[in-house]
């Protein structure tokens, strides 16, 4: 790599371009530009060799330059670089040929590196493009010559009657030269199927994405182009620090499910602590292995092993014993396979991304689901109540949350209303959520205690959880709505105080005790407090993901800017309330990620 390559750096933020541009201009010539329309029209001026850019930029994106690029020069090797890493965006640069993601920050030596892979791939297709003119031009030549010993021996034929003495000497010649030519025909003959492996391994890798079917199918062109008799591909396990055989040739189920040695172990241990490749044309006499021992079923004559490399670190290994034509393996075995690990270990890191991304897919899918489930956990339609307005959401931080409200038909007249707000956010969350939701309509028909109701749930809640791992609980506020005379009895779970808004005096005051949390003690007993609602007086019910919720700056909304929101608003329906309180904390977090579920819950006597 020299000043000679030329790396374009497109991104609209002027620190990264100096940023990348002081990493880079050592060693490559650089050239900058702030927009993709500004780093295509210099494309179209200047030869480019190697380009970065950011994905998120203002009218041309990282993705429209990318196709523009490739449109220029589909030799020019483009880097995507983002702060925002998505699996889409990912997915769709290496589909328009993207020849590597990083994500902001990446270090200096990660960027260099990078570049100075990205410019050795590209110089290396470029010498194979020599490299098969070079052959085609000594095919021609070759004819030529073989065109010539046509003529020659025509010329022998015509003058064989007048030179019978120069008869032996003229068919030693022929047959030097003959010899010559085979010799320099095998030759090419061997470098064309190197070049055909190398053919067949790159449509392999660009091809397929199942890991499984691309180690058996890179084992199998190895195997049959070194002619070994045995071949694995080995990747590390890393949370043992073992190789495990992933594809093999020649060798038993056994071997291959019960060979697992460690880094640093053995020839293939060697090869993956070292990072440097083995070729051994006699195991026995090599004084690094003296006195190894292996099964008399697989004895090894020669070796050759090579490590996997991706991201500058040991992925796996390959291993081939013992040529079919019980010579040692050569030094352009040692080059063909280094060349094909090389393309390998790149293959195999898009394989995984692949699965993991299909994985993450599936996951993602299944979460859908789950979320419409407990959606319809959930109200459909807030009830009418007599003399009252009452308005409800509950907004998950994730697929699926842990936050839970409901309303219950006690008997004529009453009405339970409920919020809960499960430990943990997702999946695991969700589930106990859906039980307490279950738990607690069984046992709140007919039933005007709160305080009963919620000691009767944290029974079942605790003898049906117990020694869950890890451990959970549910915190809760319970009321209970005499609707006819504006009586609430209320019981406390561990839960963020109420708000109670009265319009006579024109203030908001949190009320109801907190008690313990549901789900840990068996046999705690509830109690309930008793008030009584005026006209135009409003109760918020709320989970911490609305007093927690944070913006850029990492400060909370606070129990404080809800009283005084409720009190802004107090004059508005129960709906209206609602939706203004969850606007106010929307513009307060200015787009921060919610972390945790949010529910609101409005009661209002009209």
């Amino acid at each position: 790599m020299s000043k000679q390559d030329r790396v374009l750096i497109v991104d609209d933020e002027e620190g990264i371009r100096n940023f990348l541009r002081d990493a880079l201009e050592p060693e490559y010539t650089v050239l900058v530009s702030e927009d993709g329309e500004g780093a295509l029209e210099r494309a179209h001026r200047q030869r480019v060799d190697v380009a970065i850019s950011d994905i998120k930029m203002p009218e041309t994106d990282g993705l429209q330059v990318l196709k523009g690029l490739k449109g220029i020069n589909p030799d020019i090797e483009v880097i995507m670089l983002t702060a925002y890493a998505s699996v889409d965006s990912a997915i769709e640069a290496l589909r328009l040929g993207a020849y590597d993601y990083i994500t902001k920050p990446s270090p200096v030596e990660n960027i260099r590196r990078v570049v100075r892979n990205a410019l050795g791939k590209q110089k290396l297709l470029m010498e194979n493009r020599e490299l098969v003119k070079s052959l085609q031009a000594f095919s021609r030549e070759l004819m030529d010559k073989n065109n010539l010993l046509s003529s020659l021996s025509s010329e022998l034929e015509v003058a064989n009657a007048h030179l019978r003495e120069a008869k032996e000497s003229l068919q030693l010649r022929v047959l030097e030269r003959t010899a010559q030519l085979e010799e320099e025909r095998g030759k090419l003959q061997k470098r064309v199927r190197e070049l055909s492996a190398l053919n067949q391994a790159s449509r392999a890798m660009s091809a397929v994405f199942d890991l499984d079917e691309l180690l058996d199918l890179m084992i199998d062109l190895i195997a049959r182009e070194t002619e070994a008799q045995r071949g694995s591909i080995m990747l590390i396990d890393p949370p043992t620090n073992e190789l495990v055989i992933k594809a093999a040739r020649g060798l038993s189920a056994e071997v291959v499910l019960s060979a697992r040695p460690k880094v640093g172990e053995g020839f293939a241990g060697w090869v993956a602590e070292e990072g440097e490749p083995l070729l051994i044309d006699d195991v026995e006499e090599d004084p690094r292995f003296k006195g190894r021992t292996s099964d008399p079923q697989y004895s090894t004559k020669s070796l050759l092993c090579v490590p996997l490399m991706a991201k500058g670190e040991v992925i796996g290994v390959i291993n081939i014993n013992n040529k079919l034509s019980g010579q040692g393996f050569t030094r352009e075995d040692l080059d063909l396979v280094t060349t094909l690990a090389a393309g390998a270990s790149l293959s195999i890191e898009n394989a995984r991304l692949y699965q993991e991304l299909t994985q993450r897919e599936r996951v993602k899918r299944e979460l859908e689901i789950a979320r419409r489930i407990q959606e319809s956990f959930l109200p459909r339609k807030m009830p009418h109540i007599e003399g009252f307005e009452v308005s409800a959401m509950s907004v998950p931080a994730e697929e699926v949350g842990g936050d839970y409200y409901d309303f219950v038909p006690v008997n004529e007249g009453h009405w339970g209303i409920a919020i809960g707000d499960v430990s943990g956010k997702g999946v695991p969350a969700a589930i106990y959520m859906a039980m307490a939701r279950s738990v607690l309509r069984a046992q709140a028909v007919g039933v005007l205690s709160a305080g009963d109701v919620l000691s009767n749930v944290n029974r079942t809640l605790s003898q049906d959880m117990s020694g869950t791992t890890p451990a959970m609980f549910l915190t809760a506020f319970y009321i209970i709505l005499d609707a006819s005379h504006g009586k609430v009895a209320y019981t406390n779970a561990g839960h963020g105080p109420p708000i109670l808004y009265r319009r006579r005096e024109g203030k908001s005051v949190k009320f109801g005790d907190s008690g313990m949390v549901m789900g840990v003690m068996e046999n705690f007993r509830y109690h309930e407090g008793e008030l009584t609602l005026e006209e135009g007086d409003v109760i918020l019910l709320y989970t911490d993901g609305s007093t927690e919720a944070r913006n850029r700056k990492g400060e909370m909304f606070g129990f404080n800017r809800l009283c005084c929101l409720l009190e802004e608003y107090s004059s508005c329906s129960a709906q209206e309330i609602k939706n203004n309180i969850h606007r106010s904390i929307t513009d307060f977090t200015e787009g921060s990620p919610q972390h945790d579920d949010l529910t609101l819950v409005v009661v209002k006597m009209r």
